[in-house]
C-alpha cells in the first residue's frame, strides 16, 4: 500500500524521497514550494548560509584567542559580513523559513557546543554557555531580519523610482 501511495505523489517531491508522504499542504510542503520559486542559485546558498553554527563558531574562535592572550580582530567583521550575506539571500524567503533554518543553526551550535567547547564557567559568567549561545544566536537574527528589511525596502521604493 505504502509504494502505490508514494506514486502517487509528483515526481522530484522531497517527501517521496526520505519516505514520508502527507495528503495535505503540511508546512514543510509550503517551505519546498517556497524554495522552489528562488532562483537557482540562491535558492542554495541561503540554506547553507544560516545553517552554519555561527555562534559556536564565535565562541570557540573567542575562547581560542582568548587563552592565547590575544584579541580575534577579525571576529566582529566576519560576524557583521555573515549576518549582511544571510540577510541579503534571505530576501525572496519568508520570515518563517528564515526561522527554521537558523533553528537548525542553533541546534547545531548546541551539538558543537556540547562536544568542542571547554567547560569553562569562569569564562561565561554570570548566564553560563547556553545563555550566551542563545543571546548570540539571537542577535544574529535580529541583524539578518535588520538587513533582509533594508534590502527589500530598497528593491521594492528606492529601485523602482529610478
Amino acid at each position: 500500500m505504502l509504494p502505490r501511495l508514494m506514486s502517487s505523489l509528483p515526481e522530484g517531491n522531497i517527501f517521496k524521497i526520505c519516505g514520508f508522504f502527507f495528503m495535505s499542504k503540511t508546512l514543510f510542503q509550503r517551505v519546498e514550494i517556497e524554495i522552489r520559486k528562488v532562483k537557482p542559485m540562491k535558492r542554495y546558498l541561503f540554506p547553507i548560509l544560516a545553517f552554519i553554527p555561527a555562534p559556536f563558531l564565535y565562541f570557540y574562535l573567542e575562547y581560542a584567542f582568548a587563552t592565547s592572550a590575544t584579541y580575534p580582530w577579525f571576529l566582529v567583521p566576519l560576524s557583521v559580513l555573515y549576518f549582511a550575506l544571510t540577510g541579503y539571500f534571505s530576501k525572496e524567503y519568508r520570515v518563517t523559513s528564515l526561522l527554521l533554518w537558523n533553528l537548525g543553526s542553533l541546534g547545531l551550535s548546541f551539538l558543537f557546543a556540547h562536544f568542542f567547547l571547554v567547560n569553562d564557567s569562569e569564562y561565561y559568567q554570570p548566564f553560563g554557555e547556553h545563555f550566551m549561545i542563545v543571546y548570540t544566536w539571537l542577535l544574529m537574527i535580529v541583524a539578518e531580519l535588520f538587513v533582509r528589511h533594508v534590502v527589500k525596502y530598497y528593491n521594492e521604493n528606492v529601485r523602482v523610482k529610478k
